[in-house]
Parts: C-alpha cells; structure tokens; sequence
C-alpha cells in the first residue's frame, strides 16, 4: 500500500487512496477514483490463488454503483475473472494506479 502512495507522490500526484472495511470483516486495501469510477485493489501475500482473497472486492462492487475495476495482487499467476476483477501478480501490477488502464498492463513501449 505505501509502495502505491509513494508512486504517486513522487509522480506529482496526489496520493488520493484509502481503504475500505465493515463490520461483517469485509475489506480492500486500497481505492481510488477515476473520474467518476472507483477503483480497487486488494493486496495478499500468497502464492495459491484462493476466491476467499476475493470477498471484500466482491462485497464492494455489490453495494457501490460505481465500482468499475478490482484487482487482487498476490505472488502467483495472473488471470482474468468476470465481472470487472483482474487477478495480476505483484510484478505485474506496477500500473495499476494509472487512469483508465488495465492494472499490469504495459503501454506498449
């Protein structure tokens, strides 16, 4: 998380990120906006996939209308899912906090 602030600060951006969590345990590390979309981001240190790592994603993109992308970094392997959530190893998350771009994706040069 303070690896992602720490990226933006020293882009000349606003570190503009914060964290959700409710009373049921539900919880993402980081969000952030995109215009008008919240982006997410849930960060494990886990080498084995597992969909548990995917509750308070799924939680939020239930109960915000705006919820557009969610990602969960870990140590493993890289793969889509449905619904707008990505699952990228942390190696490849490097621009996950760039604006309307897929988290992990290079822009080709």
């Amino acid at each position: 998380v303070m690896e992602c602030v720490k990226a933006l600060y020293n882009s000349g951006k606003a570190a503009d990120v914060w964290f959700y969590r409710d009373s049921n345990g539900n919880e993402v590390d980081l969000l952030w906006q995109d215009g008008r979309k919240i982006m997410a981001a849930e960060i494990k240190a886990a080498s084995t996939f597992s969909m548990s790592f995917l509750k308070g994603l799924e939680r939020l993109r239930k109960i915000m209308p705006n919820f557009a992308r969610g990602t969960l970094i870990y140590t493993g392997e890289s793969m889509e899912l449905s619904q707008g959530i990505a699952v990228r190893n942390f190696i490849g998350a490097a621009g996950l906090l760039a604006p309307a771009g897929v988290p992990g994706e290079s822009t080709g040069q």
